[in-house]
C-alpha cells in the first residue's frame, strides 16, 4: 500500500477526522468519495497497518 508510506513519512493523524482528510488529500486529483476513504482505512485496518479505537487511531507501521 502505497499509502503506508506516506503515512510513515508524515505526522501521523489521532483521530479518524484527520486521517480520512489525509488519505483524501493524497488521492489528489482523483478526488475519492467518503465511502472510498472509509474503504482504504478499512483496508489499513484489516492490515494491521492502524487500529481505531472510537476516535483515535494508532499505528503499527514497522
Amino acid at each position: 500500500m502505497k499509502i503506508v508510506g506516506y503515512l510513515k513519512k508524515s505526522t501521523r493523524s489521532t483521530k479518524t477526522s484527520t486521517l480520512a482528510a489525509f488519505i483524501g488529500a493524497h488521492f489528489q486529483p482523483a478526488k475519492l468519495d467518503a465511502a472510498a476513504i472509509k474503504a482504504v482505512i478499512a483496508s489499513l485496518q484489516k492490515a494491521g497497518k492502524i487500529a481505531i479505537a472510537g476516535t483515535k487511531v494508532t499505528y503499527a507501521l514497522r
